[in-house]
């Protein structure tokens, strides 16, 4: 609604962003109609995407390109002969589907990404190059002979590690948004030891990974994403490189249901949370309202796109 003295937007101008970890911690959430954002963690949205295709793109599209290009190295990695090989576990969710278009389109990679057989036209369509159904028992020896300069794992689980960690070039890098539990945990409830252990866990990975002893092994951290790659992603948007892949809208009112469709980790794309009843056209830059999503691959909710400088969108 109000720029900042030092803001590089006016009030009036459409952004689109992310709500920082830290800024979260201490706004207590954000699902709210309004939210004060560092103008760093903005940048304008594309003409050609309407509020909720912004809404859905942030969190979801700046990790597919840190763990990518930034943990995944792809962007100081010097073109040689050969061609790069990405393969992207999960493709069909909401990280995944930006991490198969990114690594495709934007770094020119041969893609192979896993999703069920439902969602495989889907990924195909994103650019992948070949499409592995999870749920074909040979999946976790089916990559074959084929080696990978980065394995983005948007699923978790340690099986995945051992099985696709073995298909990484001598220089590859497995970067995982989850860890070694699949979806961080199975059960919807989580008591203060089970967050406790997850956090213990992380940490010895990501020193064990620092020490040599799985150097190819990262976990994908908030502090990892980079809002300046937004100018990136937004040209990206601006020539139709990126498709904005959107699994169900929901008005803030039913956030719960938005949540419950998250948990069950089979959301295809992202989840967009309406605070204000959106009279967007498909496609088109629409009208007065607002939306936001959440960083996680298939979570509701973080800093989407919104109509003012600096603020004016729902962040979590």
């Amino acid at each position: 609604v109000r720029a900042g003295d030092d803001s590089p937007y006016s009030e009036g101008d459409e952004v689109f962003g992310r709500q920082t970890l830290d800024r979260m911690r201490e706004l207590n959430g954000s699902y709210s109609e309004y939210a004060i954002v560092d103008s760093a963690d903005l940048y304008r949205k594309p003409a050609r995407l309407s509020h909720d295709e912004a809404a859905a793109v942030p969190h979801a599209c700046l990790a597919a390109y840190a763990a990518l290009g930034h943990v995944g190295q792809l962007i100081s990695k010097v073109k040689v002969d050969h061609q790069r090989s990405v393969l992207i576990i999960g493709g069909s969710g909401g990280v995944g589907t930006f991490a198969v278009q990114v690594a495709k389109q934007h770094f020119g990679c041969y893609v192979m990404a896993s999703c069920s057989s439902a969602n495989a036209a889907l990924v195909q369509s994103l650019g992948a190059d070949e499409v592995l159904d999870y749920s074909d028992p040979g999946f976790l020896q089916s990559v074959g002979a084929t080696k990978f300069d980065v394995v983005v794992d948007c699923v978790g689980g340690d099986d995945y590690w051992t099985a696709f960690g073995k298909a990484l070039k001598p220089d590859g890098v497995y970067v995982t948004l989850v860890g070694n539990a699949r979806h961080l945990a199975q059960d919807k409830e989580m008591d203060m030891t089970s967050v406790l252990q997850i956090r213990a866990e992380y940490l010895v990975r990501q020193i064990s990974s620092k020490l040599g002893a799985a150097q190819n092994y990262h976990i994908l951290t908030g502090s990892q994403l980079q809002s300046s790659d937004l100018r990136i992603i937004a040209s990206l948007l601006e020539q139709d490189q990126l498709r904005v892949v959107i699994d169900s809208t929901f008005s803030l009112y039913d956030i719960s249901k938005a949540h419950e469709r998250s948990e069950t980790h089979h959301a295809v794309g992202k989840i967009v949370v309406q605070v204000c009843k959106s009279t967007d056209a498909p496609g088109g830059a629409g009208g007065k309202k607002h939306a936001g999503e959440r960083m996680g691959d298939n979570a509701p909710g973080g800093h989407g796109g919104g109509r003012r400088g600096g603020g004016g969108v729902p962040d979590t």
